[in-house]
């Protein structure tokens, strides 16, 4: 196989059979860094799709970019990231002639942290009462809304609103679970708000963070030292896993979709054979190993 280290090497043919067929579904750090900076550097490599995707952010993701990269070519994409400063979303968002504009884009990511659009919500929440509370979650829906608004009149790139992670520490400890309005409370509100407005806006969708993090845990998903030492939230644990979860919502909004799942009958959606066992032989129900079939189907549907 030519080695992917040297761009002035590889063959395009080979190098994208590599990248669709036998590539490491987990790379290491090494081969992420080196196949973005040759697809990020590179001009159109045929076999793979171009794509142009803007991230609006207000912490370090640079350490994401080389595992999303990889990820995309392997899923048939040359994908080229333009990050956007930690605080200037809005002003890129709102300015012509900024970089967010300088190119079309496919997709546009707003991947803010709670901190950046509620800051309420994340520090300090213990002292306010409801009334405050009803203001922040408002005003933080109101601003996103109008920064989705002004990239949709901009542009016709999708765009994928990132919502937010429950705190696993509330302020008010237990007692946010017993209050009226606690802390997790507010955020679930946000993200409902969120949902609501992309449901009702054309081209923009929802990156559900929050049922991520929790997918993956909050622990095993963010580092406390990184974020203090270089403003990333997210653990290199985390780095992989996220690139492929944004793939998933990637490649519908592409028109990559599956559309036929082929499977065989006997000792697939059921245990047994039908011609041999009969109907009341096969293996399918609530108990076992009936059940291990019957989580089967409904996973396919």
């Amino acid at each position: 196989m030519t080695d992917i280290s040297d761009p002035a090497t590889y063959p395009d043919k080979e190098w994208v059979v590599w990248l669709r067929q036998t590539a490491p579904a987990i790379p290491s750090l090494v081969i992420a860094n080196q196949t973005a900076r040759l697809l990020q550097r590179t001009a159109a490599i045929p076999g793979l799709r171009p794509l142009e995707i803007a991230v609006l952010r207000s912490s370090t993701l640079e350490p994401l970019v080389p595992y999303f990269v990889y990820q995309a070519a392997r899923a048939g994409f040359q994908a080229r990231l333009w990050l956007s400063g930690y605080a200037d979303w809005q002003t890129v968002a709102a300015t012509a002639d900024s970089m967010l504009w300088s190119q079309k884009r496919d997709l546009i990511v707003v991947a803010l942290d709670l901190v950046a659009l509620a800051p309420g919500l994340a520090h300090g929440f213990g002292g306010m009462d409801t009334d405050r509370v009803t203001a922040i979650v408002t005003r933080a829906a109101s601003d996103m809304e109008t920064l989705v608004s002004t990239l949709r009149e901009q542009s016709n790139a999708s765009v994928l609103v990132q919502n937010f992670p429950l705190t696993p520490y509330p302020a008010m400890g237990l007692y946010d679970t017993q209050s009226s309005f606690g802390q997790n409370e507010a955020i679930w509100r946000l993200n409902e708000a969120l949902r609501a407005m992309t449901a009702r806006l054309p081209g923009v969708y929802l990156f559900n963070a929050c049922l991520w993090n929790a997918r993956w845990g909050n622990d095993l998903m963010t580092d406390p030292r990184l974020e203090l030492t270089s403003g990333m939230k997210l653990s290199r644990a985390a780095l992989n896993p996220l690139a492929l979860e944004y793939l998933r919502y990637l490649k519908p909004l592409m028109g990559i979709r599956r559309k036929c799942l082929v499977l065989d009958l006997d000792g697939t959606l059921w245990g047994g054979i039908l011609g041999e066992d009969g109907y009341d032989g096969i293996q399918i129900g609530t108990t076992y190993p009936g059940n291990a079939y019957r989580a089967f189907q409904e996973a396919g549907l």
